[in-house]
């Protein structure tokens, strides 16, 4: 009885439903974005001085409109630290003095190309050398007006690649799609800033499609799952089993009506097994697709979701496939 009483909760609260929760605003996907990527400098840093340089790049790029929308990882800000003078002081307690000249790059981690540099000189003073990393680190102020001029410099440049190679872009996610890869091909259109308008308006013509047949795509697997498993068990761990893969489905795919449909069968059936054991009427709401002013939109916004989810999915990695811009 408790399992029945689950299964109705479940057919009760639960729709065939296609959510519009994103879990970052269109805006952040509409900016070039770059990735902060620290690789090994010269001299070693430990790992304390590694996450301040981290943090501080973080700060550069959200400061200047180009944080990590997590979905590119073609393009970075790469940090290198030279120490130009190292020295430890006669005081009592003696302190660790350094000179660091920083340079920023900014590049194309697999063609290997360098759009924008900047360096600049800081002096840190510690009680250790870590601490006077930190201090050198901490003295490079984010509101400097040349790291917008560097910021700007790679920007240009990064539109410029899209401008220039949106044909072979969307080649590729046409070559994804053929594959059914269809998390890859959203994947690499969500990448395309809105900045490159031209390249944007054909991504988002693309995604409306491909976002199409990946639902349709997943939509026959699962109805067919649902179905084999109601026609071979017509109990209540079959109706349980088929009712949570139904409500999986997109109510934009092509076969929603027949996993509603599907849905309602195993409902009734179990509805009336419900009343047979304890004679109570049991009431199920089935929503439906909400209207919605522009469905455009809230495709794109949910390709996406797709989108952030598929590279979360992934292991953590930044692409730099040529080192020899930095």
């Amino acid at each position: 009885m408790k399992k029945i009483l689950f299964l109705i909760c479940l057919l009760a609260l639960s729709s065939i439903s296609f959510s519009q929760n994103v879990e970052k605003s269109p805006d952040d996907f509409a900016r070039i974005s770059l990735n902060v990527h620290v690789p090994d400098q010269v001299e070693p840093i430990t790992p304390i001085v590694q996450s301040a340089l981290e943090n501080r790049l973080s700060q550069i790029v959200s400061k200047y409109g180009v944080a990590d929308n997590g979905l590119n990882k073609r393009f970075s800000i790469v940090p290198r630290i030279t120490v130009t003078d190292k020295s430890i002081t006669s005081t009592a307690p003696a302190m660790h003095v350094l000179v660091l000249e920083v340079s920023f790059f900014i590049g194309d981690g697999v063609d290997g190309k360098l759009f924008s540099s900047y360096s600049i000189s800081s002096k840190g003073v510690g009680e250790n050398e870590t601490k006077a990393y930190m201090s050198a680190l901490k003295s490079i102020k984010t509101d400097n007006p040349k790291f917008e001029t560097f910021i700007n410099e790679g920007k240009k440049k990064i539109l410029e690649y899209y401008n220039s190679q949106c044909d072979f872009i969307l080649k590729a996610v046409d070559a994804f799609t053929a594959k059914a890869e269809y998390d890859e091909g959203l994947t690499l259109l969500s990448s395309i800033p809105q900045v490159s308008s031209v390249c944007y308006e054909k991504a988002n013509d693309m995604t409306g499609v491909i976002y199409r047949s990946k639902i349709d795509y997943e939509c026959k697997k699962i109805y067919n799952e649902a179905s084999s498993i109601w026609s071979a068990k017509q109990d209540e761990n079959g109706a349980e089993e088929a009712s949570r893969l139904l409500i999986q489905i997109d109510p934009l795919s092509s076969c929603y009506t027949n996993a509603k449909n599907l849905l309602g069968q195993i409902r009734n059936d179990i509805k009336q097994r419900i009343k047979e054991l304890d004679q109570r009427e049991w009431q199920y709401q089935m929503q439906e697709q909400q209207n919605t002013a522009d469905l455009k939109k809230e495709i794109v916004r949910a390709a996406a979701k797709v989108a952030v989810a598929h590279v979360k999915s992934k292991p953590t990695t930044i692409v730099v496939y040529n080192r020899f811009w930095y």
